[in-house]
């Protein structure tokens, strides 16, 4: 990891969307940023018909990109949940997605055959597979 840094994301889309993530050192883990929204998907609405209001809606995902961009991203389930629902709302608004350094996707050592993967059923992380 060049710079010692990676993004730890959560993204949830429910009655109100929730983003959460963390720029941490990937060293100790020490929070270096952390940042958390609640949006009402009304209130995208509402800065969508609004044009004269676009930098309260550009914020948002502006502090979004600029966490994001070029950084490693890791979450769990975050290749098949996170990131196209973040991908649909940056679409909607008309802002521009970040690129992530890489994805590590924490559901890949939660659902295979893994030591890994063992340890975190061990801790109420992951399904156990053979309990069926």
């Amino acid at each position: 990891m060049s710079d010692g840094k990676v993004v730890l994301i959560d993204f949830k889309e429910h009655e109100r969307m929730q983003f959460g993530a963390m720029l941490v050192s990937s060293e100790t883990l020490d929070i270096i940023v952390e940042m958390a929204f609640y949006i009402d998907p009304r209130e995208i609405e509402k800065l969508l018909k609004r044009p004269r209001d676009p930098p309260k809606r550009d914020s948002y995902f502006k502090k979004i990109h600029d966490m994001l961009n070029n950084q490693i991203w890791i979450g769990h389930d975050i290749i098949k949940r996170d990131i196209p629902g973040l991908l649909a709302l940056f679409k909607k608004v008309g802002a521009k997605f970040p690129t992530p350094k890489s994805v590590i996707d924490t559901v890949l050592f939660t659902s295979s055959n893994t030591s890994r993967a063992k340890l975190a059923v061990h801790f109420g992380l992951g399904e156990d597979k053979g309990a069926l």
